[in-house]
């Protein structure tokens, strides 16, 4: 166990338990019980749900019996399907909102002593661009964070983990929780600088990484200043006024929206109030129409932290043959240079459809890292989707544009043919907000659309919509009868 991973995880706990069900210090020192929890998380959070907040939250504190919970450090700087790159992770045991045992480690500590067991084969896409075996830190490969966290409880049982079998819920987090907590604690000085919500992410890897070879601080010694860090931010939960519980539930439920904090539970019971609430990060179906891509970052070092996204989505009828089809335009920009921590951007891109859909064409993909020649398009069936993939490269300082077209699945065609249109783009867990446009021409004019048009484009045939988007985003179209 490393002073790092014991450190960031201490503090993610305090985090989690701050923004996630209320805080071990509002159980312990203002002696809140289980009634007046359940009244404030039935005020807080039921609009989701009626009564599964108030379900959900005793259980998770372990106001009722002790709970034992995976936490997954999800590094979205290097982005996997699950939410991020799983580089560390704890195990704590919570009774009546306390932490009474804590184990962490870094992943790559477990996958090590896991190498003398028989192997598992990885994912294609991860046998191709990144290592033949299939790991723990590696196991979030399914987007639906109930898969991944049942996938990752496999492994951490088949490697060994601590107290495998007495673990009853996944947490998975990003750094946001973190930046978002410092919010209320206010700025840290260690080591001779300032660290704050704003830096703290890049600031501390610099300092661990390379500062302290200049500071003459042994390689063992380097990461001594996230354990002052840790320290003084569990020291500031304690002293967050009760004044500021307002904001600061809006930003757990921010967080939540924005899938930064992604909760899975073997209790068949917990697990569907989880997801009446929108806590546990599923895969959804569309209404009926959806789309959603997943990025998984192999073999690029850090180099989510400065790539920008948009992803175009027109809907449009083929002038030649009649049919209703769906194109997506996603564009990557990689602002980066090659350095220690970025570099080309290599991710094997998943876009997820209705079931049904059917792939007709696509380009700008590349065979590998290496060899720039088009690459092949993989199209599966999962989880009640057409899943369409390949590998996709962006150098530093460029740009790279994918299109892939589609005919829409019937159950799509028979809701545009009854003058209506229903679209869900979801948004990958863990991942920061992405510049989206929707085009719709129906050859007709539009009646009615959530949400609604710039009022410069009222009036036309088609509909029109462009925002940054941190969280999915539902879209209903009603338009004049087809001509």
């Amino acid at each position: 166990m490393t002073r790092r991973t014991t450190t960031i995880l201490c503090s993610i706990i305090g985090a989690l338990l701050l923004f996630g069900y209320g805080t071990w210090w509002l159980v312990r020192q203002a002696r809140v019980d289980v009634a007046a929890l359940n009244f404030v998380a039935t005020k807080a959070f039921d609009h989701r749900g009626s009564g599964a907040s108030s379900a959900v939250i005793p259980a998770l504190l372990g106001m009722e019996t002790p709970r034992t919970i995976l936490i997954l450090f999800l590094n979205n700087t290097e982005i996997r399907p699950g939410g991020g790159f799983i580089g560390s992770y704890g195990v704590v045991t919570v009774d009546h909102g306390a932490v009474v045992s804590l184990f962490t480690d870094g992943t790559e500590n477990l996958d090590r002593a896991a190498i003398a067991l028989a192997p598992i084969a990885a994912p294609q896409p991860i046998k191709d661009h990144l290592i033949d075996r299939w790991f723990f830190r590696d196991s979030n490969w399914s987007p639906d964070f109930a898969r991944a966290s049942q996938d990752a409880l496999t492994f951490y049982t088949l490697e060994n983990g601590q107290q495998a079998t007495a673990i009853q819920t996944v947490v998975g987090v990003t750094p946001e929780v973190l930046t978002t907590l410092m919010k209320y604690t206010g700025s840290v000085t260690a080591g001779g600088k300032v660290f704050t919500a704003e830096n703290i992410t890049d600031l501390l890897e610099q300092t661990v990484e390379v500062d302290f070879h200049k500071q003459g601080i042994p390689k063992t010694e380097r990461k001594a200043v996230i354990g002052a860090i840790a320290s003084e931010l569990v020291s500031r939960i304690k002293h967050i006024s009760p004044l500021q519980w307002g904001n600061v539930l809006g930003d757990f439920e921010r967080l939540i929206d924005e899938r930064h904090v992604i909760i899975f539970d073997r209790d068949s019971k917990i697990q569907n109030n989880l997801d009446m609430l929108g806590w546990s990060g599923r895969l959804k179906s569309g209404t009926p129409d959806s789309v959603m891509f997943v990025d998984a970052n192999l073999a690029s070092l850090k180099t989510d932290r400065v790539m920008e996204r948009a992803m175009r989505y027109d809907v449009f009828r083929d002038a030649a043959s009649g049919e209703w089809r769906g194109r997506v335009t996603m564009r990557y920009k990689n602002t980066g240079t090659l350095d220690w921590r970025t570099t080309r951007y290599g991710t094997y891109t998943r876009w997820y459809f209705p079931a049904d859909t059917k792939f007709l064409d696509a380009t700008g993909s590349v065979k590998s890292h290496k060899d720039k020649t088009p690459g092949a398009w993989d199209v599966t069936q999962e989880d009640g989707h057409t899943v369409i993939g390949s590998f996709i490269l962006t150098e530093p300082g460029e740009t790279t544009t994918v299109t892939i077209d589609i005919a829409l699945a019937p159950s799509v065609v028979a809701e545009i043919l009854n003058h209506r249109y229903g679209l869900l783009v979801q948004k990958q867990l863990g991942t920061h907000g992405f510049e989206l446009t929707v085009h719709a021409d129906f050859g007709t004019n539009v009646r009615t659309a959530t949400p609604s048009e710039s009022s410069k484009n009222f009036g036309d045939r088609a509909y029109d919509w462009n925002a940054m988007v941190t969280k999915d985003t539902m879209f209903d179209i009603s338009f004049e009868s087809l001509h």
